[in-house]
């Protein structure tokens, strides 16, 4: 380090070019698909607006690390096997106990896995407030048995 000052009198340091020694390791890439593997995010949308084909096909991806960020929507509350999934980010509290710990229950299944759970509150939305402030009440809250209308052809139809 070089001492200077500057017009004003203010004492700063300076390296010093001639004795600047800069190392740089090997890389470990060889290619830049390489790279982009291992630093990008490869993302794509799990809804129950896509078909089932491609719905089982972008799971496949996601299991075998050929994606790595899935935006879903409630269709992961349903029992979907996604692999090693370690971060549930959710955008908004889910409505009731069940969808919260279906949500972030999809997080740190797998052997030896630490599970990160986020969730995003919006402060107008006074479902997102209440939960934000009492936490528990969603966590601990009461998960009922899940039933739905067996004359309505829609549902029946879709499942």
């Amino acid at each position: 380090l070089k001492k200077m000052y500057t017009n004003d009198k203010k004492e700063v340091y300076c390296l010093n070019k001639e004795k600047l020694y800069i190392l740089f390791e090997k890389s470990n890439y060889n290619i830049i698909k390489d790279i982009l593997e291992d630093n990008l995010f490869i993302a794509s949308t799990h809804s129950s607006e896509i078909n089932k084909s491609e719905k089982a096909e972008i799971e496949q991806k996601f299991q075998n690390n050929k994606l790595n960020l899935l935006f879903c929507t409630s269709t992961l509350e349903m029992g979907i096997d996604i692999g090693g999934l370690n971060i549930v980010f959710m955008q908004g509290i889910p409505p009731l106990p069940s969808n919260f710990a279906q949500r972030a229950g999809r997080a740190g299944r797998k052997e030896d896995k630490d599970a990160l759970i986020i969730t995003l509150c919006s402060d107008i939305n006074y479902h997102d407030m209440y939960y934000f402030e009492n936490p528990k009440d969603m966590i601990d809250g009461v998960i009922e048995a899940p039933r739905f209308q067996d004359n309505n052809f829609e549902i029946a139809k879709k499942h």
